[in-house]
């Protein structure tokens, strides 16, 4: 990859924008998917860190099935797999979205330790 926040300024240099109408070398875009946007900037080791991450809510819904989280692990996987074929990881809604999903997912490890305590 080009490394972590490098798509941008790669971009701007890439010799194909200067046949391009609308463009100008001085834009500054982004990859628009978070998937590319991984493959681009941090390789392959990138985009299986950034699968492991997403694929990590099914696999704790998966473990927690018994407290009934399994659906909810799912939907967050897929949720969060497709929501990346669009936008970037960076906007605010998908940390708050994954912040919220680990709190429900982790909440009877957090209360079990505070209890033990």
């Amino acid at each position: 990859g080009i490394g972590t926040g490098g798509f941008q300024s790669v971009w701007a240099e890439f010799p194909v924008l200067e046949n391009m109408t609308g463009f100008r070398p001085d834009m500054a875009l982004s990859a628009h998917s978070g998937w590319i946007g991984a493959l681009a900037e941090n390789g392959i080791p990138g985009i299986l860190l950034l699968l492991a991450f997403v694929l990590s809510f099914a696999a704790t819904g998966y473990r927690k099935r018994r407290q009934g989280l399994l659906p909810f692990g799912l939907f967050v996987t897929v949720a969060l797999g497709l929501g990346l074929i669009s936008e970037n990881f960076v906007m605010r809604g998908y940390m708050l979205f994954v912040a919220g999903a680990t709190v429900v997912l982790h909440r009877e490890t957090h209360r079990s330790r505070s209890e033990s305590q």
